[in-house]
């Protein structure tokens, strides 16, 4: 697998805080544009079992069956890390979430041609995906 190329990326953070982080893939800057491809900053305990990471990441990681087919999300490799003064003065870098947590909650959120390279994971919403979401409605 390649390193996907969209032209824009969506930040997608649960945490009710955080400083964002780089943008990847030599884009300049996140968009709020709704239709672009999306990307999660996941916030995650890195003291837990990864079990239990993996459910964590799972709720985060939007349903595939909800996004339109072909849609990319990437899951960046770096834990969400708040705003505040203390957070700055002696929060350090970003925790890694590993690829093996990252890939296994795209799995399970229904994602295909899930591929890692250059730290970043990504999958693609199936095209039956959208398929399924009609026959359910």
């Amino acid at each position: 697998m390649t390193l996907p190329a969209p032209s824009a990326l969506r930040l997608v953070c649960r945490a009710p805080t955080v400083s964002p982080p780089a943008t990847p893939l030599g884009l300049r800057a996140f968009t709020d544009d709704p239709a672009a491809e999306i990307c999660v900053l996941l916030d995650i305990d890195p003291e837990t079992p990864e079990r239990e990471q993996v459910d964590a990441a799972c709720a985060q990681i939007p349903d595939a069956a909800d996004l339109p087919a072909g849609r990319l999300v990437i899951v960046l490799p770096e834990r969400a890390k708040g705003r505040g003064l203390l957070t700055r003065l002696f929060g350090g870098t970003r925790a890694h979430v590993s690829c093996a947590v990252r890939a296994t909650a795209l799995l399970a959120r229904g994602y295909s041609e899930i591929g890692a390279e250059a730290g970043l994971v990504w999958g693609k919403a199936p095209v039956y995906s959208t398929l399924l979401s009609a026959l359910a409605n």
